[in-house]
Order: C-alpha cells, then structure tokens, then sequence
C-alpha cells in the first residue's frame, strides 16, 4: 500500500504481544492535536489478537498502514516500518512509540513545534513511568529546553548521564538521520545501539526537560527481568559504536565508548556469576570474575564512585 498523502511525520508502532494495552495506544496516537501523520503498526506476528485490532483500525482510518510478518523482535518490527517509510512515504519525521506505552494529546504538535522553533533534527523527551490503573496524563506545554550540537548531546550519554533519554521512543527524529541507520536484529538493548548513532549525525538536539511519553511499567519487562546472559548484548551496542566513532575518526568518543564497553562488560561478569551463568557468558567476553572485580573497583575509584551499571 502506497500512502495517498504526503503526511509530515510518520510514527512507527511495533506491535507484539499487547493485547490488552493496544487499543490504548493506538487510541492516543488516533486523538492527537497535530493531524498531518501516518501511523505505521508493525504486528510482528503476534499470537494474540494485536493484528486483528491493527486491521480493525486501519479500516476506520486511512492515516494507518498495517504490516503483517513474521516474529522477529521489535528491532525487526522498527527496521519493517523504517523500510516502508523509505518506499512509500514522503513523510519529513519519524516517531516510534511501543504499543504498551501511549502519549499525550498534543505529544505530537509540542515536538514538531520544538523542531521548528529550533530548527534541529532530533527532539527528544523523558518519560513518565505509568502503571495499569493509571489515567491518561496532561502534558503541560510549557518546558524548558537545552539545545546541542549532535555530537554534543551524544558526548552527554558518557560525560552528562540525565540530560538525554537513551530510549528510541520519546523522540521525533528526522527522517533522513535514519536513512543509513538500523537497529540490530535479534537483540536486546537495541536502543543503546542506534541512539547515541541518531544523536552524533544530528546538525542540532533539543532536549526537553519534561515527561511527556507514558512509559507503561510491566513486571515482565526485560528491565524486570532476571539477569541472562543476553544483557552482553548491551557491551555487543557498545563494540558497534567504537566501530561507528571509529569509522567517523572521532578519537575522543572512541576512547569514551571504549570506556563504557569496558565497564559494562566488567559489570555482566559480575552479574553472570553472581546469577550463576557463568558458562553463558559468550566466548569473546570471558573474564575471570578477580578480573571483572578490579576493573570496577577502579572505575568506582577513578569516577568519585560513580561507575556504569546495567
């Protein structure tokens, strides 16, 4: 399906397993107050009925495309509604929004007026932690903002952590800054990965001090969830980015990320073993627990205590 208009903003909506939040969702994308969007639903083979509430939208409304595929995981669902944009919309903005989360009525409008006013490429917001009895929140339009240089508000993430929200969703991104961009398939903390990648190639970043997204807190969450051996995919989002600052000759965010990398693989050591999966760990990050333990001794040491945890 080829869009018939040429909507300003597309947002991406990766859609799995949410069967009893995504009318929510979609409901607070549908009512917002900025109406030139699309809004893309990627049902990632989900096994309850999220692809026939999807359908039953996208029947009442033309502004919603729908894309059925097989399960992949939510970096193959973003990458899906990424590849359609790029075929068939002509859209200036791109917004992703889980399908367990949902957003204010002038979510829209409040971040397309900041890029404007500013004229930046990236706007990006914090968010408000929300829970199952919660009601729909306000969001109050005034805020205050800094403004940074792409490779600014990417130095932030190491050298300022607070300032700018890892999480892809809570932002509205220009489209182009994704043209040659695209979340790793397959694994987890897929955000640390592009962000920090959507960020550096930014000419300007707007960062709201507000909580505008509504973050839905699940108890079955990774973030929830036990220590597994798949949190080495956060140190995997760390080797990609010294690669990306590496190809960009940037030698002071290379020895950052290389930094982070180091910390944080010390740091899924220690937890493998403290969770006894010890023999999980992948081969190329082996280290002997003594070995993990003083390189975070001297991270907590050489910081003031303050080091990087998972």
């Amino acid at each position: 399906m080829i869009s018939e208009k040429n909507a300003l903003i597309s947002v991406i909506v990766p859609v799995y397993k949410v069967e009893p939040y995504l009318r929510c969702c979609i409901d607070s994308i549908l009512v917002q107050t900025f109406t030139d969007f699309e809004l893309v639903l990627v049902d990632d083979g989900s096994p309850d009925d999220c692809g026939v509430i999807c359908d039953e939208y996208a029947a009442k409304d033309d502004r919603i495309v729908v894309i059925h595929q097989q399960n992949g995981g939510v970096s193959a669902a973003r990458n899906a509604g990424i590849d359609w944009v790029s075929a068939n919309s002509n859209s200036q903005w791109i917004a992703f929004i889980d399908s367990d989360d949902y957003i204010p009525r002038s979510y829209l409008e409040q971040l397309y007026k900041y890029a404007v006013q500013e004229n930046a490429d990236v706007i990006s917001t914090w968010f408000t932690s929300v829970f199952d009895n919660d009601g729909q929140i306000t969001l109050y339009e005034k805020t205050k903002y800094q403004v940074f240089t792409g490779r600014e508000a990417c130095r932030t993430l190491y050298t300022d952590v607070g300032a700018i929200a890892i999480m892809v969703w809570g932002k509205l991104i220009r489209r182009e800054l994704l043209a040659s961009l695209r979340f790793p398939v397959g694994k987890i903390h897929e955000d640390e990965d592009i962000v920090p990648k959507v960020l550096y190639l930014a000419n300007k970043v707007v960062a709201l001090q507000s909580w505008w997204y509504c973050y839905r807190q699940s108890p079955n969450s990774i973030i929830h969830s036990g220590f597994s051996a798949k949190r080495f995919d956060l140190v995997d989002a760390h080797e990609s980015l010294v690669s990306f600052f590496t190809e960009c000759c940037d030698t002071e965010m290379v020895r950052l990320a290389e930094h982070k990398k180091k910390i944080l693989w010390a740091d899924c050591v220690k937890k493998a073993w403290a969770a006894g999966v010890q023999s999980e760990i992948p081969e190329k990050y082996r280290l002997p627990l003594w070995k993990a333990l003083w390189i975070l001794l001297v991270d907590t040491v050489q910081s003031g205590g303050i080091k990087f945890l998972v």
